[in-house]
C-alpha cells in the first residue's frame, strides 16, 4: 500500500479546523498536562469555557506553573487546578483515580501522559516499565 499524503495537505494549506462546540459547565481531566500537548489541550478547553480543568502532573512546581499559565493566557482565574499523578507509581495512579471518582461530574478525559525511556528498566511491580506499560497499561487503569 502506497502512503497517501493527500489528506494531510488541506490542514497545512488551510489550518487545523477549530472546535465549534463550547464546553460550558464541563469538567475536563488531562494527564501529562504540565507541558506540551497536554498543556495546549488545557489552554484550548479553557478558551472553550470549560468550568473546571484538572491537570494530572508529576511535578508539583510544573503543575503550579501550568495553572498560572492557563490563568494568564485565558484571563480565567480558578478554572484550572493540578493533582499530583506519577504514572510510574500504581499507588499514585490509584490515589488519583479515587480522587477523580469523588468528582461531582467528569465530562472529558484526555489520557495524554507519556514517556520515552532511553533504557530498558524493570518497574517496582516487577515488569517492564517502558512506553507500552506507561502509556497503555497504566493509562487504562485510569479509565
Amino acid at each position: 500500500m502506497k502512503p497517501n499524503l493527500l489528506p494531510f495537505i488541506p490542514s497545512k494549506l488551510f489550518g487545523v479546523p477549530q472546535p465549534t462546540q463550547l464546553f460550558t459547565g464541563k469538567t475536563i481531566l488531562i494527564t501529562g498536562a504540565s507541558t506540551g500537548l497536554g498543556l495546549e489541550a488545557a489552554f484550548k478547553f479553557a478558551s472553550l469555557d470549560a468550568a473546571k480543568i484538572i491537570l494530572g502532573v508529576r511535578n508539583i512546581s510544573k503543575g503550579n506553573l501550568a495553572v498560572r499559565a492557563i490563568e494568564d493566557r485565558t484571563k480565567r482565574s480558578g478554572v484550572a487546578e493540578f493533582w499530583e499523578l506519577d504514572m510510574k507509581s500504581y499507588a499514585s495512579i490509584q490515589t488519583f483515580a479515587k480522587r477523580a471518582e469523588g468528582l461531582e461530574r467528569l465530562d472529558v478525559v484526555v489520557l495524554n501522559a507519556g514517556v520515552a525511556p532511553k533504557n530498558y528498566t524493570i518497574g517496582e511491580e516487577g515488569w517492564e516499565a517502558g512506553a507500552f506499560d506507561h502509556c497503555h497499561l497504566r493509562s487504562t487503569s485510569l479509565a
